[in-house]
Formats: C-alpha cells, structure tokens, sequence
C-alpha cells in the first residue's frame, strides 16, 4: 500500500512539473492550458503546488507574458 502512494505522489509532482514548463515554454496560463490540454485553472493549481513544495515564487502573474522570478531564471 505504501509503495502505491509513493508512485502516486510522483506523478502528482511530475504534473506540477509538466504544466510548469509549459507556462515557461508558451509564456502564459492560456496557452499552457491548451497545449498540456488541461484547464487554465488546473495549469495555475499546479504551478502554485511546485511553489508551495519548492518553497519559491517560480513566475510573476502580474507580468504578461508570464516572468520568471530570480528563483526561477537559469543563471547566466
């Protein structure tokens, strides 16, 4: 039972992975939404759970396209 939840949690935070490279990719909640084909409200939740889990802001909302946050820039 224990080795189930296990696998389980992985592929939750495997989502939260997925949706949040393609809000990167399409620079945006809406595109993100069409290309991974879940709702915008889904792409947002899971963006928001890798934050929660990583302890970081990974984009600035307020920013259209969507900005990566100094946490989230890869460094130069």
């Amino acid at each position: 039972m224990g080795e189930v939840l296990v696998v389980l949690r992985i592929d939750v935070r495997l989502e939260w992975f997925v949706s949040s490279l393609a809000v990167v990719d399409t620079d945006g909640f809406g595109a993100a939404a069409e290309t991974t084909h879940r709702s915008q409200l889904r792409v947002s939740m899971h963006v928001a759970a890798l934050e929660r889990e990583a302890g970081v802001t990974l984009c600035d909302r307020r920013e259209r396209p969507v900005a990566l946050t100094a946490a989230r820039s890869p460094s130069r």
